[in-house]
């Protein structure tokens, strides 16, 4: 498993993600589209930019030994 910053390329798992019933039990926000979810990415590369937050996105990396 890897940490690392969300990139533009990863709206449409954010959007299948947001899919999920428990997930949306959890979270007030919804993705419903590709579009929504890039505005999200945005904010989170902005924020991480300005170092007033950090959020992760968990990805799987097969180079990984």
């Amino acid at each position: 498993m890897l940490l690392r910053p969300w990139l533009m390329e990863d709206a449409a798992a954010v959007v299948k993600v947001f899919q999920d019933p428990d997930i949306q039990r959890w979270h007030l926000k919804r993705a419903d589209s590709e579009a929504e979810a890039q505005g999200w990415i945005t904010q989170w590369q902005r924020d991480w930019q300005d170092e007033i937050a950090a959020h992760w996105a968990t990805a799987w990396n097969s180079g990984i030994q």
